[in-house]
């Protein structure tokens, strides 16, 4: 006689082993092309992806090291518009080509997400803003690689932002300054920022050129720069002067800056002025407004008097090793 007694069987369950865990929640992705594969972890065919928020300086050494980049710093008082000139380049490149230049990666994509949120619709403010940048963060390197479609050239531009108070913290000790933020030493450009509304209001004036002047100075005196700094007076919120009902107020401006201008020749030989206005109020002037010509001047090469001249700095190193260790530590400038 048959046995009807037939179990019912339950499908049997693979328990996932916490290896496989590890394997799906893991920023990693698996890559065919066996040219170049990084190994992380001891693992073949995994790529790590980058964070994508802000860098700090110890993680912009594999890209300075590995690649053609360039260190743009801003500086400038809170609010002054650094963080908006930075983001409002990121979000002209969602558009189009800029400055003759394309958008070919960034490893700090959320970064820029997060400071850009503010001057967009979806924040439902009345007004353009910017997140203040805190005066202690570790993560102040934004990081765009760009394409030069004329030079077939890809160039890695990190945008730092230094406030105002930080430069301030050291005024009176320039050896401080030289201890705390050695990496500045590798500049390729300074970009010293001058609000607009500020200069537009006769109060405040004066107060607002005397402190761009004293940053300028405190960085320069403690010898922070090389043969191929270059540096950029930056006029932000242009669109405040420009409706200014003074019609010498722009004069007025340009000659009380070239206090500014002169002090800085001292050290460099290029020195420019730049009027923008990265997130203008509706009127004439359009988004971006003379952020081409900046980005123009940080893309420029540089020449063949400056490439000889950090050459022979760098030539005094006895190896390539050493060269590449005063590198990192912000010692030596590299063209």
């Amino acid at each position: 006689m048959e046995n009807n007694n037939t179990e019912n069987k339950m499908p049997t369950l693979e328990v996932e082993q916490s290896s496989d865990i590890d394997k799906l929640i893991n920023d990693d992705i698996e890559t065919s092309d066996s040219d170049g594969i990084l190994e992380e972890d001891g693992r073949s065919g995994f790529v790590k992806l980058p964070h994508g928020l802000a860098l700090t300086v110890a993680e912009t050494y594999p890209i300075t090291a590995s690649e053609v980049s360039k260190t743009i710093i801003l500086i400038g008082p809170f609010d002054s518009g650094k963080t908006t000139i930075e983001t409002t380049i990121y979000q002209l490149f969602q558009r189009k080509p800029f400055a003759g230049l394309y958008f070919a990666g960034s490893q700090s994509l959320f970064g820029y997400e997060e400071r850009s949120f503010y001057t967009r619709l979806e924040s439902k403010k009345e007004t353009a803003t910017t997140p203040r940048t805190s005066r202690f963060a570790d993560e102040i390197f934004l990081h765009l690689k760009l394409y030069d479609r004329t030079t077939k050239t890809k160039t890695n531009y990190l945008f730092g932002d230094i406030s105002g108070e930080e430069i301030y913290s050291h005024l009176g000790n320039v050896e401080t300054i030289s201890e705390k933020m050695p990496y500045l030493k590798s500049v390729d450009s300074y970009v010293f920022i001058l609000d607009g509304k500020q200069l537009a209001d006769k109060n405040k004036r004066n107060g607002a050129i005397d402190q761009a002047y004293t940053m300028a100075r405190t960085i320069f005196d403690a010898k922070l720069y090389s043969s191929s700094t270059r540096v950029q007076v930056v006029i932000s919120k242009y669109d405040i002067l420009k409706t200014n009902d003074d019609a010498n107020l722009e004069t007025t401006i340009d000659k009380r800056l070239q206090c500014i201008v002169d002090l800085l020749k001292k050290y460099v030989s290029e020195v420019t002025v730049h009027k923008v206005a990265a997130m203008p109020e509706p009127g004439d002037l359009e988004v971006g407004y003379g952020l081409e010509e900046l980005l123009g001047t940080w893309n420029k090469p540089h020449t063949d008097k400056q490439v000889v001249e950090s050459y022979i700095i760098d030539s005094q190193l006895d190896s390539e090793f050493n060269k590449l260790i005063y590198k990192m530590q912000g010692r030596v400038s590299y063209v």
